[in-house]
């Protein structure tokens, strides 16, 4: 982190769907509060603090929130206030509100799906706005932050999508590669349980890109 101010900031964000509000992505099972989410530290000091972790973080950029995004996580515009340090990469907030939520995209979810984070994020969130991907990053571009002498920089990471895709073409050229597995392995049935692990194995991946 490289420099302190007292400003508002967007940014962008991971959540997870819960039956009362928006989960942080990696931890915690409480909600971000509405309209604005005050960070704690454990520790006992006023977050973000130097040195610690602590306080609410966000990319500056929605492609490097995508990047790190697991199946069934829904990307938020957020905005921060009070005290917040800027990174390279993005930010750690003292506060912080949801702006905006993105739907699951049309083709990778299921109108079921796409209808509960409309319930959740309008009972939760009323304030903020819901869009569909693409319109939600033609509406909130990145802040331009060189004012203050810090450049965006992208965090590098691949997307999870591509990765999650590779996975499932890996999987369906092992399904093809059973006949190619040693015939004692073949004839003592193991064949079967290959195949059942490799079909369990791309259930499961179906179901996390469906999750939520």
């Amino acid at each position: 982190m490289s420099t302190l101010v007292l400003e508002h900031v967007t940014g962008f964000r991971q959540f997870r769907i819960g039956d009362d509000g928006l989960l942080p992505a990696h931890v915690g099972d409480h909600p971000w509060a509405s309209p604005v989410m005050v960070a704690r530290c454990s520790r006992g000091h006023a977050a973000p603090t130097r040195g610690c972790s602590c306080g609410l973080d966000a990319w500056y950029d929605a492609a490097d929130a995508r990047a790190h995004a697991l199946p069934g996580e829904v990307t938020a515009v957020v905005r921060a206030s009070g005290t917040v340090l800027l990174g390279e990469h993005g930010w750690r907030a003292e506060r912080a509100e949801v702006v905006a939520v993105a739907l699951p995209g049309r083709r990778t979810s299921t109108d079921a799906r796409r209808e509960r984070v409309r319930r959740v994020v309008a009972a939760a969130y009323p304030h903020a706005e819901l869009l569909e991907a693409d319109e939600l990053e033609r509406r909130f571009a990145p802040d331009d932050l060189s004012a203050l002498g810090v450049e965006r920089r992208s965090s590098g990471a691949p997307d999870l999508a591509v990765r999650w895709r590779w996975c499932w073409v890996l999987g369906v050229l092992g399904l093809y590669a059973v006949p190619l597995a040693p015939p004692e392995v073949l004839r003592a049935g193991g064949w079967v349980l290959l195949v059942a692990a490799l079909v369990g194995w791309q259930a499961w991946l179906v179901r996390r890109a469906r999750a939520g």
